[in-house]
């Protein structure tokens, strides 16, 4: 009987754990769909404070996926919350994309390296992503922006980059 208790028990973990895990995987995958229309909270003046690169803008397995980095050379980068923004140019309406930090040594290495001090440049990378199918690029072309919220800051920075059908080809 005490045999026959534990396999039910065990049974009944092993199902709550796969129940868990697919509950889970769905949050995850549906959490890298957000496109929240916004309105600009950049309320600090950017007046080249803040240095931006965008790396790569790729469209694996229909998603729009953005890497890059921002930081503000010299300050030390604590609490992050830097976002990817979209702003659709035939209307001006701003969109707030999936985006989390990316650990970058070389960004550390390269920028302890030029400015001669001990930022953790690290914490600058960004990554971005939400389904191509949620955009319309065949019709639109979206400026791509960062807010930047490092340090309490609230600074919205054009990359200068134009995201439209042709950036995916």
């Amino acid at each position: 009987m005490d045999e026959r208790r534990l396999k039910k028990t065990l049974v009944i973990i092993c199902v709550v754990f796969a129940v868990c895990t697919v509950v889970f995987c769905a949050f995850r995958y549906a959490g890298f769909d957000i496109l929240e229309e916004i309105v600009p909270t950049g309320t600090e003046e950017d007046a080249g404070l803040v240095e931006c690169s965008i790396d790569s803008i790729t469209s694996p397995a229909g998603f729009l996926k953005i890497e890059g980095w921002a930081c503000i050379p010299g300050e030390d980068i604590g609490w992050t919350d830097n976002q990817y923004i979209l702003k659709r140019i035939s209307d001006g309406k701003y969109f707030r994309i999936s985006s989390a930090p990316v650990d970058r040594q070389d960004l550390k290495e390269l920028f302890n390296a030029e400015y001669q001090d001990e930022v953790q440049y690290d914490r600058a990378g960004l990554r971005g992503k939400v389904k191509v199918a949620r955009l319309d690029l065949k019709n639109q072309e979206y400026e791509l922006y960062i807010e930047y919220g490092n340090n309490g800051r609230d600074i919205m920075k054009n990359t200068g980059v134009v995201i439209n059908a042709g950036t995916l080809s």
